[in-house]
């Protein structure tokens, strides 16, 4: 209905996050076929396992990364490769948890990447509401983390520069 002109909540209603058909009208815009819209939900899912190897990489070893992976491409897939929305939020939860990580374990620019990371929760959020519910764990990490990591986020916001880098 959005590529007939349909507006969305307005013209149609139904209880999911906008983002969600905005991005199914987006591809059934590039090409209008059904089979296109599996490919792209094959390919975000292994964009997916891709993040969740550089994640875990980051944090233990390639072993781990490579068996996180594989666990995820089995598990996060099925036989009808459905485009649902829980495949489609996956994705953008882990560009924040990469982005997060990143960060603030070994990267500059600690305040503008958090940033970044809660858009993408956000993103994320508005494919499925529970994607919101992944800033959980984040905040967790922010309070139990060590103090360098407050005080590059603290001096982020007192400054109010999150491009700055500490």
């Amino acid at each position: 209905m959005i590529l007939d002109g349909g507006v969305l909540y307005h013209d149609f209603i139904d209880h999911k996050p906008p983002l969600l058909y905005y991005v199914f009208a987006f591809f059934m815009w590039v090409i209008d076929d059904l089979r296109f819209i599996h490919l792209v939900a094959i390919c975000w899912v292994w964009l997916s396992c891709v993040l969740m190897y550089k994640i875990l990489d980051l944090l233990y070893s390639e072993n781990c990364a490579v068996l996180g992976a594989l666990l995820m491409a089995l598990f996060s897939s099925n036989l009808t490769l459905a485009a649902t929305s829980e495949t489609l939020m996956t994705l953008p939860i882990l560009v924040a948890v990469f982005l997060f990580f990143g960060s603030c374990l070994g990267g500059n620019s600690c305040g503008l990447k958090i940033f970044f990371s809660g858009i993408a929760i956000g993103c994320a959020s508005l494919i499925k509401h529970q994607g919101g519910v992944a800033a959980l764990p984040i905040i967790v990490l922010l309070f139990f983390s060590g103090q360098q990591i407050w005080r590059k986020l603290n001096r982020a916001l007192i400054v109010g520069q999150f491009g700055a880098d500490y």
